[in-house]
């Protein structure tokens, strides 16, 4: 696999819960074209939910040359012993589900790094 944008882009969420963030031209390139643009603030959101965040979430666009699949990457440096951190997945998994059709919902991927 390959980050087509190797840059990571960090989100910040302002006091009224709004997202704010630079997003790399290919991650909106690659949202527009797959109708997902609010999909990404609504995963953003579930992130700052259900996980101690430890740092700026990051964006980038993901190619997997040998699947030929593509997806937006959301990085989350996170806090908890494994399972908690496991726990709030689930959680996260479960929301993330019943918020994004079914056929959008890989094309955005929450990526771990237990801090």
């Amino acid at each position: 696999m390959s980050k087509a944008n190797l840059h990571l882009s960090p989100f910040a969420v302002d006091e009224k819960g709004v997202v704010a963030r630079e997003i790399p031209a290919g991650v909106q390139a690659f949202a527009a074209k797959h109708g997902i643009q609010g999909y990404l603030d609504v995963a953003v959101k579930l992130v700052e939910r259900h996980f101690t965040v430890d740092a700026p979430l990051g964006v980038s666009r993901i190619d997997d040359p040998e699947s030929g699949s593509e997806w937006i990457e959301i990085c989350a440096r996170v806090l908890g012993d494994v399972p908690s951190v496991q726990a709030a997945h689930s959680k996260y998994t479960r929301d993330w589900l019943a918020s994004v059709p079914l056929e959008r919902s890989s094309l955005i991927r929450l990526a771990i790094d237990l801090g």
